[in-house]
């Protein structure tokens, strides 16, 4: 029996980056829809680096889930 194997992060940024290429990934979680950078991922992520300030608000669930002492 075929043991299971979670892909790799190589395997899964290989993956998204074949589905963005080919114009399959358009999911934004971003609940924000106002934003001039929803769906722009790369840029929102960018610019929420630069400032330092705040997480994009697609990223705070799970920085929630990570960092909430049990």
């Amino acid at each position: 029996m075929a043991e299971d194997k979670k892909p790799t992060i190589a395997e899964i940024v290989a993956d998204l980056r074949t589905q963005i290429v080919d114009g399959q990934y358009r999911i934004c979680p971003c609940t924000k829809l106002d934003c001039p950078r929803h769906g722009i991922c790369a840029e929102c992520t960018a610019v929420h680096r630069t400032l330092g300030a705040s997480l994009p608000a697609c990223l705070r669930p799970m920085a929630a889930r990570l960092y909430t002492p049990a």
